[in-house]
């Protein structure tokens, strides 16, 4: 019994999405399945993974681009992706295993290897071609928007895997009925803590922190809020912040003596942070489900969350935070929302934390067992 996997990124390079592959690999290897993995070998701007072995037989293909142009990047990316897919469809070690890295990997598949004996299972991680138009790149109504998007959802995937329920649910509106379904979220790991308390973790303040991606997805105006809302004497802030608005970030934070910016923060310091910052703009509800959040509940952290509550992050992970709408005033319901985050709530939440955590296993290890039923059932 075989299965191929296709991501862009795989360890031992960092990145989220590459981490679950591995997790996953794993998994189905100690079941007695032989797993081959197809990625890039290119540069990924992610914050630093846990170590570990890697699993599978991985074939590295060249990168195309691995620069910043927006264009460039966009085309690289659809050539990738339609290189992975040949090279996936050369090995013959189905059924393969699509997730959604790089963009349109799933256009690909869909057209090289859905309709034939050669069964796929999509594992969704940000959703394409939407999340072109949640980024303002196109609209809903342009033709080549429209285009893609028959062609992704006018063939099915032979099974689905979806990062909560909230994101399946939307996915089978826009596929209509798939026979095998799993909900599998991105995130599910406890660190392990550093025996030593970092430098910024020492005393009696609440440690606040943003740590990773501000993307488009991201609303930057709302992290900026929370670090005006925050008391020196009271609070500290960490910060290691990358992508489309991590510069931004950092140069907007220098100005208040409440942050500590890093370039990055090991895993086993994590969970000596007491409330993470997450943010998701409603328009990229399904489309992505920030893996931070469930990364930071899995620490035993607890979340400010501004986004809307039909998410998967909300959905999955409330009793471990506080909601703040986006519809509401932001400078306000921040400063109102902080001025009630005691050191007693953050204690009250973060021992929710620990509790969704076991959920978020038991969840995990249910959807493993569901994804080896559907690679055995496809190689019958």
């Amino acid at each position: 019994m075989h299965c191929t996997i296709l991501n862009r990124n795989y360890p031992p390079g960092p990145g989220m999405t590459g981490h679950c592959a591995n997790e996953l690999a794993g998994y189905l290897r100690q079941r007695g399945v032989e797993v081959h993995v197809v990625t890039v070998e290119a540069r990924y701007a992610g914050g630093a993974m846990p170590e570990g072995e890697v699993h599978g037989t991985v074939h590295r293909l060249p990168a195309v681009y691995d620069g910043k142009h927006k264009l460039r990047r966009l085309f690289s990316s659809l050539w990738e992706g339609r290189r992975m897919v040949r090279r996936a469809r050369a090995l013959g070690k189905g059924p393969f295993i699509v997730m959604s890295d790089p963009p349109l990997l799933n256009f690909w598949a869909a057209r090289l290897l859905g309709g034939s004996r050669r069964p796929w299972i999509y594992w969704t991680m940000d959703l394409y071609p939407e999340a072109f138009c949640s980024a303002g790149l196109v609209s809903e109504g342009h033709p080549v928007f429209r285009w893609l998007r028959r062609q992704v959802y006018g063939r099915r995937p032979d099974a689905l895997l979806a990062l909560g329920p909230r994101q399946r649910d939307h996915l089978l509106g826009c596929y209509g009925p798939i026979a095998r379904t799993a909900v599998l979220p991105a995130g599910v790991s406890r660190p392990q803590a550093d025996p030593q308390r970092p430098p910024w973790a020492q005393g009696d303040k609440i440690v606040w922190g943003y740590v990773g991606n501000i993307g488009e997805a991201h609303d930057l105006e709302f992290v900026q809020e929370t670090i005006r809302a925050l008391d020196p004497a009271r609070h500290r802030f960490i910060l290691a912040s990358y992508g489309v608005h991590g510069k931004r970030l950092r140069e907007f934070a220098r100005d208040f003596p409440v942050v500590e910016e890093f370039d990055s923060v090991p895993h086993g310091q994590m969970a000596y942070v007491d409330v993470h910052v997450i943010t998701l703009k409603p328009r990229w509800d399904h489309v992505c489900v920030p893996s931070k959040a469930v990364s930071a509940v899995s620490g035993g952290g607890a979340i400010l969350y501004h986004g809307s509550a039909g998410g998967d992050n909300w959905d999955l992970l409330q009793g471990a935070g506080w909601r703040i709408d986006p519809d509401k005033p932001r400078a306000e319901a921040v400063r109102e929302t902080v001025a009630r985050i005691t050191p007693e709530a953050v204690r009250e939440k973060r021992a929710q934390a620990a509790k969704i955590y076991g959920e978020l296993v038991a969840m995990r290890d249910r959807a493993f067992e569901e994804v080896y039923g559907f690679v055995r059932e496809l190689q019958q």
